[in-house]
């Protein structure tokens, strides 16, 4: 039987009109003031996401390992990956909802990149990946954080019980108050419990108990041990898994780059985190490190101020729960694009005319562009009975034309100054998601 660690979803430090609703109970001894951070992290969820459910959280104030701000410790149960899917279809969808239904391998199973288990056809324990596409447990079963499975209708929205713990370290300085910005040695209370909130509503990964349960240290155990793919895991994808017939995402324990996709890994939106055992050091469960992608890094330092970005409630928006402006409660969404054309392009003129009195057919007609220009292109316009050996052309202009008297042309020339780039780019200010942020940076040409 296999032996499941303690999973706990932490964050480390490094030196360097809404329906849902949060109840905290807290521990004894609990110090108000934390208790007052629980409750401003909770409301900042409740004014991202619109689901109409009750969310139950213990929270403690105690001594936790070293290097350990906070620990969240979610209660989970399974569904079949058919019901599932069946649960994403039938919730309100947005933009991103959409290309995520529509990119899902198709129940009743998925396929997924896996490695390390005992029945590796590469040897027993094989750090080699292949493909587990046999239909079994492991491939038509999900696990789901209570609070994501409310969220999806899947256990019911009011349902008592715990549905995490999270206990924050006491042996650290905290800011309460981060508003007035975070004092240079100490922590912001409110970000640390926001990101433990995002743990218990579905930022997690089953790939953490494949890391931490694989020789040498333990196992190997089959893969049907393994019934511990989350709605994250479910769009998680590597290069190699996208190209799999079919699909497949990527379960594997190791250090390659494993990244969030809408679209059948075709674009990967965010990288995860890989693994503390074989991976990056950074649990899965995690956006990767030092990437600046959002609220769900794994690591923070003191004085360090950050904030819920698009990609996070994007993440947020495809696991199931409704985001704000996607069901039926308001919100403030505004999907922002921009195109640029190009800001170094030059455009000019060269006019040939013929004031007469004879004509002056055979007309050689030159421009020497200089030679910081590139992509030169022309057109040739021609009025009064003259003609144009070509109406366009690229390049220097070295033409022969027909100017009889009283005549003219006009060559247009368009070119751009070699090696320069124009780079355009918009945001959304405070308090509003772009639920597409993927269009909002353009340079012309690429």
């Amino acid at each position: 039987m296999i032996k499941l660690l303690t999973i706990l979803a932490t964050l480390v430090w490094t030196s360097a009109g809404v329906a849902l609703e949060f109840n905290f109970d807290q521990q004894p001894g609990m110090p108000q003031e934390a208790v007052d951070g629980f409750n401003r992290a909770g409301a900042l969820w409740e004014t991202l996401l619109t689901d109409d459910i009750t969310v139950n959280v213990e929270i403690g104030f105690e001594q936790l390992s070293p290097g350990v701000l906070g620990s969240t410790r979610s209660n989970r149960i399974t569904a079949s990956y058919a019901d599932f899917v069946m649960a994403l279809n039938s919730q309100p969808q947005s933009a991103s909802d959409a290309a995520a239904i529509q990119s899902l391998q198709a129940a009743p199973a998925f396929q997924l990149l896996i490695n390390r288990t005992a029945d590796n056809p590469n040897g027993a324990g094989s750090p080699q990946v292949y493909l587990d596409d046999d239909a079994s447990a492991n491939n038509s079963t999900v696990r789901l954080t209570r609070a994501n499975a409310k969220a999806l209708g899947l256990l019911d929205a009011t349902a008592g019980g715990f549905d995490a713990t999270i206990i924050f370290s006491s042996e650290f300085n905290w800011d309460f108050e981060p508003d007035d910005g975070i004092d240079a040695n100490h922590f912001n209370f409110v970000y640390v419990a926001a990101h433990e909130i995002g743990h218990m509503l579905g930022f997690t990964s089953g790939v953490d108990i494949l890391d931490g349960n694989s020789p040498p240290d333990r196992g190997p155990f089959n893969s049907d041990a393994f019934v511990f793919v989350s709605p994250a895991d479910i769009f998680r994808f590597s290069t190699e898994s996208a190209a799999e017939t079919g699909g497949a995402i990527d379960w594997a324990a190791d250090n390659r780059p494993k990244f969030f996709a809408i679209d059948g890994g075709a674009t990967g939106l965010g990288e995860f985190s890989r693994g503390r055992t074989f991976g990056d050091g950074q649990q899965a469960s995690h956006w990767r490190d030092n990437q600046g992608l959002g609220l769900m890094d794994p690591t923070v330092a003191p004085g360090e101020v950050s904030q819920i970005t698009a990609l996070d409630i994007r993440f947020f928006d495809v696991i199931g729960h409704e985001t704000a402006g996607t069901g039926t409660a308001e919100g403030t969404r505004a999907d922002l694009r921009v195109v640029a054309s190009s800001g170094f392009t030059v455009t000019y003129d060269v006019v040939v005319a013929n004031d007469g009195p004879d004509d002056a057919n055979g007309t050689t007609v030159a421009n020497m562009v200089p030679g910081l220009f590139a992509d030169v292109t022309w057109t040739c316009v021609a009025a009064g009975g003259a003609t144009c050996a070509s109406p366009s052309g690229q390049g220097q202009i070295g033409a022969i034309v027909d100017l009889p008297a009283g005549s003219s042309i006009v060559f247009t020339v368009s070119a751009a100054i070699a090696g320069a780039e124009n780079v355009a780019s918009v945001a959304p200010p405070s308090g509003v998601v772009d639920p597409d942020p993927t269009n909002n940076s353009n340079t012309p040409g690429r």
